[in-house]
Parts: structure tokens; sequence; C-alpha cells
């Protein structure tokens, strides 16, 4: 049970460190890359980049995992793609459909993404096979 508390505590601490690099280079590059493109096309490179960032994160600071990146990632590129999917369904039932204050809504979205998230991570896209056995990561 120990294990499993701190590795909670890894995952909320990798959390708040992705959310601070998202804001901190969306906050700078943002009015740079305007100027010269689409910011439809800037939000897609910094969700892109900001994916790289959070697998790296959770893959080598917390599971400590070093074989099969590239399967290991484009699991956590769909997985996180089809979170963002139900997130965005979520929110517009939320707060267009009930009226939920959008604060709430998005308060509400982010808790749901986040449990979500350490649950497929930790049981699908961080799973380890050793000779045909699945393990979880031992950290």
């Amino acid at each position: 049970m120990k294990n499993i508390s701190h590795k909670i505590k890894l995952f909320i601490f990798c959390g708040i460190v992705n959310t601070i690099n998202s804001l901190i280079t969306f906050y700078y590059f943002f009015p740079i890359f305007i100027k010269v493109i689409p910011h439809q096309f800037f939000l897609i490179m910094h969700t892109f980049f900001c994916l790289i960032f959070n697998f790296l994160m959770f893959n080598f600071f917390i599971y400590k995992l070093y074989d099969n990146l590239k399967k290991r990632f484009f699991k956590f590129f769909l997985f996180n793609t089809f979170l963002a999917i139900i997130n965005i369904i979520l929110f517009e039932i939320l707060y267009l459909k009930f009226n939920i204050n959008y604060f709430i809504s998005f308060f509400t979205t982010a808790i749901t993404a986040a449990i979500c998230s350490y649950i497929l991570n930790e049981n699908i896209i961080f799973k380890k096979k050793i000779n045909g056995i699945w393990f979880y990561s031992d950290y």
C-alpha cells in the first residue's frame, strides 16, 4: 500500500510539473508563433510537444522503463487523444447542456481526466511484460 501511495504522489508531482511546463511554454511561445502561423497549428504543435514531455516524465521518472519506447509512446498518444475527446465531450455536456459553471465544469473534467489517466497509465500503458507475465512497474 505504501508503494501505491508513493506512486500516486509521484504521479501528482509529474502532473503538476507537466501543467507548469505547458503553461510556461504556451505563455512564452504563443505570442511569438501566432505572428507566423495560425493559432490552431500552434495549438497542435504545443499539444504534441507537451505530450512528448509528459510521456518522458511518466516513463523515466515514475515508471523507469527503457524498452519499447515507440510502442509505449504510440499507446500513450492514442490514449491521450481519446482522453482529450472525452474531456471535450464531458465539458460540453456539463457546461452547455446542464449549465454548470465553466470553472466547475473544467475542474470536474480535469479531475476525471487525472483519475482516468492514472488508472490507464498504470494498468495499460506502462505495464511491463517479462517472460510472458505482466508486471506493474516497480519504480
